[in-house]
């Protein structure tokens, strides 16, 4: 992938460590696919709403997004 392009998503896994992950998933029961999930959900409102962003000026996603927001209005 060209690194200049920042529009890209970046992908940080080999198709062999997705195959793999897939495999690992398929093994957990319905119980650990549950907790799985609030574990993540759980982490994904941590990063968007409490964790600090150095390089956004020191405001979450969340932040930094409602402040761009609220300057082209």
């Amino acid at each position: 992938m060209n690194r200049q392009n920042h529009s890209e998503p970046e992908n940080r896994f080999t198709p062999e460590e997705q195959q793999e992950f897939l495999e690992l998933l398929a093994q957990l029961s319905p119980e650990q696919l549950e907790e799985l999930k609030e574990l993540t959900e759980g982490y994904v409102s941590y990063y968007n709403n409490e964790r600090r962003q150095w390089n956004i000026q020191k405001m979450t996603p969340i932040e930094y997004r409602n402040h761009l927001l609220n300057a082209i209005r």
